[in-house]
């Protein structure tokens, strides 16, 4: 269900992050990368703007995702890493 949907990645540089963007550029849909380090207002924007419906966090980051959800409706989908 995940085809040619924009999907954000969020989380430190990993095997997981890496096997992820792979998997979603190598056919799947559109890898949408979002810096952990973004004041929240600026991720949700920035979701927002990229049309972004599911995104795909690690763990450290859920604490951030957390903060961002409510500021953006787009994200219907959380997988995490």
């Amino acid at each position: 269900g995940f085809k040619d949907k924009h999907i954000a990645l969020l989380g430190e540089t990993s095997y997981e992050w890496i096997s992820a963007y792979l998997a979603i550029t190598g056919g799947v849909g559109v890898a949408v990368p979002i810096d952990k380090e973004l004041p929240a207002e600026t991720m949700a924007k920035q979701l927002e703007f990229a049309e972004c419906d599911t995104m795909i966090c690690s763990l450290r980051s859920l604490r951030k995702l957390k903060k961002v959800l409510p500021l953006c409706e787009c994200i219907k989908t959380v997988i995490i890493m």
